[in-house]
């Protein structure tokens, strides 16, 4: 059940929307990145964008499914995030350290609702939006 809803889709684009707080400082934080070869992504963060492309791009989904499957990722309790019946997770051990922390998942699929972790230097990053997109030629222009 949890495996089946967190694979990402074939030739789709990752797309994450958070707030990255350091300090009192909070600013909004988005990436698109392309789930199959070149990989393209584009990232603004802090005012800032960049482009590019990779040899892997990470998954956070493949990497969640695989902690709740070996046991590192626990179900803390059951709540409502913005009307959404979840589970809240406590996420250690991940390679992905910014998977390490808090995630809420829906409990009718596990689908990813937010991610609440802490980034280097002390950022707290709040992933709010987390959804794969088909590569239609307008979600595509989204990596450039």
């Amino acid at each position: 059940h949890v495996t089946a809803a967190l694979t990402a889709p074939p030739a789709t684009i990752l797309h994450e929307r958070a707030l990255v707080t350091l300090g009192s400082t909070t600013a909004p934080y988005e990436l698109w990145e392309q789930s199959a070869p070149p990989h393209a992504y584009r990232v603004v963060k802090w005012g800032h964008e960049g482009t590019g492309t990779g040899g892997t791009t990470t998954d956070p989904a493949a990497e969640l499914r695989s902690l709740v499957a070996s046991g590192q990722a626990r179900v803390e309790a059951s709540t409502t995030l913005d009307g959404v019946p979840a589970y809240k997770l406590s996420v250690a051990g991940a390679s992905d350290r910014f998977l390490n922390g808090t995630a809420y998942v829906a409990q009718s699929d596990y689908y990813p609702l937010e991610i609440d972790t802490t980034g280097n230097g002390g950022e707290r990053i709040v992933v709010q939006r987390y959804e794969y997109l088909p590569a239609t030629p307008a979600n595509i222009a989204l990596l450039r």
